[in-house]
């Protein structure tokens, strides 16, 4: 997800523990939920100092999904250097991950002309790998992103029959070492929780 920063959230002082959608995980210092109450702050900010960097279709896009439970945010908010606030993304889908080595080297062909389809733009894959997620069949990509000198990680983890979780990582080639050390700290964390639960922070 392509954001601008606007220097409108403060950092968390500590390690996080998070869920959404049924996973349970840690983030390291710096790392924040997105909330409503941040999302409506940057609707409103108009001055000078606070630039609403964030274009309106896409805030539009953000408040709806944040704020019914359908996507989960997280921004790296030590990468304001860059001007990109590099975040993690999660919202479930009932897209199958691919289990069986035939079937991920399949995926792993269509998956390129798909993505192009989605997004508009040329797709090229640096990384398609199974892996696990918390005992749980994965899948994990890795691209150029859309805005200028950013890059995406993409890890699908199966979370019971019928759904699995993405989770998307966009970051800024500039602190690249910096937001894959929050996705790995996110992965290794995770465990699955019995009943699976809207965004929050506990």
């Amino acid at each position: 997800m392509c954001v601008v920063t606007t220097g409108v959230w403060a950092t968390e002082q500590d390690d996080q523990q998070q869920s959404a959608f049924g996973l349970r995980f840690s983030l390291p210092e710096g790392w924040m939920a997105l909330t409503s109450t941040q999302l409506n702050s940057l609707r409103e900010s108009t001055s000078a100092d606070t630039p609403l960097a964030i274009p309106d279709a896409l805030l539009s896009r953000l408040m709806e999904a944040v704020n019914s439970g359908q996507m989960a945010v997280y921004f790296n908010t030590p990468t304001n250097g860059t001007g990109f606030a590099d975040n993690i993304a999660i919202y479930p889908t009932s897209d199958a991950v691919p289990e069986t080595r035939d079937a991920i080297r399949r995926v792993c062909r269509q998956l390129p002309e798909l993505l192009s389809q989605q997004m508009k733009r040329n797709i090229q894959l640096n990384q398609c790998r199974s892996i696990d997620v918390a005992g749980h069949a994965g899948l994990q990509l890795a691209y150029i992103g859309g805005a200028k000198r950013t890059q995406v990680i993409q890890v699908m983890a199966q979370r019971d029959e019928e759904t699995s979780l993405l989770v998307t990582m966009t970051y800024h080639q500039d602190s690249d070492r910096n937001s894959k050390r929050g996705l790995q700290q996110l992965l290794t964390s995770a465990e699955w929780v019995a009943e699976p639960t809207s965004p929050q922070s506990p």
